[in-house]
């Protein structure tokens, strides 16, 4: 799934359950939750993403993980500096939309059904 810089997303899972670890890109192939970058047990996690690249979480109970309970992040530059871009270019690209100031929640689909993000 593809965001952009200082967009937020949640996780909301059954915290008796489940939990959320964010990874290496290493940790998130092999499914290792020995080494997490940061873990989230609150059943409500707010994650806004404030650098480009690729974010990748895990479900750390034991199999969650092998069974698909994971979810790879990629954020791209913030949408203003994409039209600033744009509108130098030869070829111009479509503009994405701005943020928007006062985001609300925007059901995606995905494998993780405990999943919502903000623009």
């Amino acid at each position: 799934m593809t965001f952009y810089v200082e967009d937020s997303f949640i996780f909301h899972y059954n915290k008796d359950l489940h939990n959320v670890m964010e990874v290496s890109f290493k940790d998130y192939e092999l499914c290792n939750p020995n080494s997490p970058l940061a873990t989230y047990q609150s059943e409500y996690e707010p994650v806004k993403v404030n650098r480009t690249g690729h974010y990748y979480f895990i479900c750390g109970v034991p199999g969650h993980c092998e069974s698909g309970q994971k979810f790879e992040v990629v954020v791209m530059p913030p949408a203003t500096a994409q039209q600033n871009n744009s509108s130098t270019s030869s070829n111009p690209k479509p503009n994405p939309t701005s943020p928007n100031p006062n985001p609300k929640p925007i059901p995606k689909p995905s494998q993780n059904p405990f999943l919502w993000f903000f623009r």
